[in-house]
């Protein structure tokens, strides 16, 4: 059985952003096309020249501390915008699991450590990309699963051979909510979205990431 990914236009918001979707059994992975505000944009471009540090922690109630969250971004009513945004994403977190319990992460992507398309083992994972390039997903039909545990001498070898079209890879901007069901769903072993981090060494980019991930129905965390 093939799992597909569903993708979202920003004003289909309106009635809905779409995302439930992906706890349909065929369903692998969702994004929500969006844009965020110029200021916010410009703030963003500017944190990330002055450096900030990752901040995560385990979320156990369900309720999401998006002033912990982005204490690590410069002060100012821009850094309330992406606190408010963080927990918007934290409560539709949770109600796309139905657990309360998932790990939280904000911080600076600036290396290549996930370079091959790849599968993750938990249960659900949602992505924003607020500065820099966003996820790269593959729609199922274009992949090749038999080749993802396949060993390969490098990176690109090994996405050659995953990818049957390269030119149908999707890839998020900034803004974008990506939600990923991984193989520890229920029913979706074997199937889980397969992604990747993009490229940023050597092009001098910089991501900043939010990421929100459950680990298995029961709650319990990595």
């Amino acid at each position: 059985m093939e799992a597909s990914l569903r993708v979202v236009l920003g004003e289909e918001r309106r009635s809905g952003d779409g995302l439930d979707e992906v706890r349909c059994r065929g369903c692998n992975q969702a994004i929500l096309r969006r844009s965020l505000p110029w200021e916010v944009v410009r703030y963003l471009e500017r944190a990330m020249g002055e450096g900030m540090d990752k901040v995560e922690f385990e979320v156990l109630d369900g309720q999401l501390d998006g002033a912990m969250l982005t204490s690590g971004l410069p002060s100012g009513r821009e850094r309330i915008w992406v606190q408010k945004d963080v927990e918007r994403w934290g409560r539709r977190f949770v109600e796309l699991t139905g657990l309360p319990r998932y790990h939280a992460m904000l911080g600076p992507v600036v290396n290549d450590k996930c370079k091959k398309f790849h599968v993750d083992y938990v249960m659900l994972r949602l992505l924003v990309t607020y500065a820099g390039p966003g996820t790269e997903l593959a729609p199922d039909e274009i992949v090749n699963r038999q080749a993802l545990e396949a060993p390969a001498c490098c990176h690109l070898e090994a996405n050659e051979a995953i990818l049957r079209d390269a030119s149908r890879v999707i890839h998020a901007r900034a803004g974008d909510v990506v939600v990923l069901k991984g193989n520890a769903w229920p029913g979706n072993e074997g199937l889980g979205a397969v992604h990747r981090s993009p490229p940023v060494e050597g092009r001098n980019l910089r991501r900043l990431v939010l990421t929100l991930t459950c680990f298995g129905p029961s709650g319990r965390p990595w």
